[in-house]
């Protein structure tokens, strides 16, 4: 297993209904991070589809057919962005690692649903971490980045590195960025040491009850600095484009025993996380 790897995520914009067009722009991204000799390459949340969603497919299927292909062809393992994957009678929201072979190797359904997804998805109820030749891979999606306990549990089960592909409007900020957003990526590497990789769709949307809606962008690498806190290994703007790191995965030791977070950990007094009660106000 290499130590010393380098990831990518493709910051794409997606057009509502352009299903054929979402996949070549895609494939121009994973071309891309291919030439550049990455090792694993994130597309975000929804990739092939946008929002409003009007495509849901079987895992296995058309859209996994094209990504275990081109990962293949191109040697480069990957995290599929996102589909929403039909099961039965229901409807979940998904994320695949495929291999440099082209194999489906585990797939993680969304655990956190935003408000809008409640009345249609079904949560995933696992959190997945990936055994793979560039590392020790989690996978997140989007929301689930807001609950520090979600990457906790990833770090726990092994994850080096976290991918997070993420559909989100534009909340703008001081500077013009979404910090207060994106600044979560950050957090979540700095007190797991560990590296995140937060991929973000770009672009505008149209949507029937909000109009026209700026995405977000600026997908960020997060990983360990200098002391405690973690810091940007690379970071995008509004526009498509394809960021990318060297990421050193034997550092994430080196951290843990300089700064003891895991190995200073109380467990056994942490019970009350796991309530379904709320906190009294």
């Amino acid at each position: 297993m290499k130590r010393k790897i380098r990831v990518a995520a493709a910051q794409l914009e997606m057009i509502s209904g352009d299903y054929g067009g979402n996949l070549k722009r895609a494939e121009e991204m994973l071309r891309k991070a291919a030439s550049h000799g990455v090792d694993i390459v994130g597309l975000p949340e929804f990739f092939s589809t946008n929002v409003p969603i009007e495509r849901n497919e079987e895992i296995p299927g058309p859209t996994t057919d094209f990504l275990c292909e081109k990962a293949k062809e191109l040697k480069i393992n990957m995290v599929g962005g996102t589909i929403r994957e039909k099961r039965g009678d229901l409807t979940y929201n998904t994320s695949c690692f495929i291999n440099r072979e082209g194999e489906i190797l585990g797939k993680y359904s969304k655990i956190h649903l935003w408000v809008p997804e409640q009345s249609h998805v079904t949560p995933g109820e696992n959190w997945v971490v990936i055994d793979s030749d560039a590392g020790k891979i989690g996978l997140m999606i989007c929301w689930d980045s807001w609950y520090p306990e979600a990457c906790r549990i990833l770090a726990l089960k092994g994850a080096e590195v976290v991918f997070c592909p993420t559909w989100v409007e534009d909340w703008g900020g001081e500077s013009g960025v979404p910090e207060d957003r994106s600044n979560l990526g950050k957090v979540r590497a700095g007190e797991n040491q560990i590296f995140f990789v937060d991929i973000v769709s770009c672009g505008t949307v149209e949507l029937p009850e909000a109009g026209q809606m700026k995405l977000a962008g600026h997908s960020r690498i997060f990983g360990p600095g200098e002391r405690m806190m973690a810091q940007v290994y690379a970071e995008a703007g509004y526009e498509p484009e394809l960021i990318w790191a060297e990421l050193d995965l034997d550092l994430i030791k080196r951290k843990r025993e300089e700064f003891k977070i895991f190995e200073t950990r109380n467990p056994d007094v942490y019970t009350d996380i796991a309530s379904k009660n709320r906190v009294e106000e």
